[in-house]
């Protein structure tokens, strides 16, 4: 497991990209009662935690609030992962290609890090 448990942001009342997506796909598709609830315990960073935390991740399931934050990380990863393979470093007198360095331990890393859900 990388970082913290699943989940875990939200029981600490800690607001993550995928409760912003929730909120706004709830929103979008007119579900006002869930969006009223899910944005409540937002605004009280889950204050109830045992009534909150399970409800909230219930409406975060049950939205596209997670394969939104998903597709967002996919798009910065992309970005990083194009930037870090254009860079270039020195060798001595000569600059190499970072395929020649050491940045395939760095693409693993970032890989690595996109594998952990929730």
């Amino acid at each position: 497991m990388l970082g913290k448990p699943a989940f875990n942001d939200v029981k600490e009342g800690i607001i993550t990209a995928p409760l912003i997506y929730a909120l706004l796909d709830l929103r979008a598709q007119g579900r006002k009662e869930d969006f009223k609830t899910l944005n409540r315990m937002v605004l009280s960073k889950f204050e109830n935690k045992d009534k909150d935390v399970p409800i909230g991740i219930d409406l975060l399931f049950d939205s596209s609030g997670i394969e939104l934050a998903d597709q967002l990380s996919i798009e910065h990863i992309e970005a990083g992962l194009e930037n870090l393979l254009d860079l270039k470093f020195p060798c001595g007198e000569k600059m190499v290609s970072s395929e020649e360095a050491f940045t395939q331990g760095l693409v693993g890393l970032a890989l690595k890090v996109k594998t952990r859900k929730y």
